[in-house]
């Protein structure tokens, strides 16, 4: 509401023992959408968690690329309020 000018207190949004890097955002109205490259998983995967409120609270991490292979260099966009 303030134009960036303040940030509320920090999320720790991958909260995991593992190296989590490359992180992306992008967002629309209240949506907050990120994703990042997480070694967690035992191989980089791609991690997504999307926040309806302004990014106050962000919903349950999900995996998307969920595979054998090295996945790395998340981007994210939002095109007509979705993200791709």
């Amino acid at each position: 509401t303030d134009g960036g000018a303040n940030f509320g207190a920090t999320i720790n949004l991958s909260n995991n023992a593992g190296f989590s890097s490359v992180p992306a955002i992008a967002a629309s109205g209240n949506n907050v959408y990120v994703v990042w490259q997480d070694a967690t998983p035992g191989n980089n995967e791609i991690l997504y968690r999307r926040s309806t409120d302004g990014g106050a609270n962000f919903g349950a991490t999900i995996n998307l690329s969920n595979n054998a292979g090295i996945s790395s260099n998340p981007a994210i966009a939002v095109i007509n309020n979705l993200p791709v």
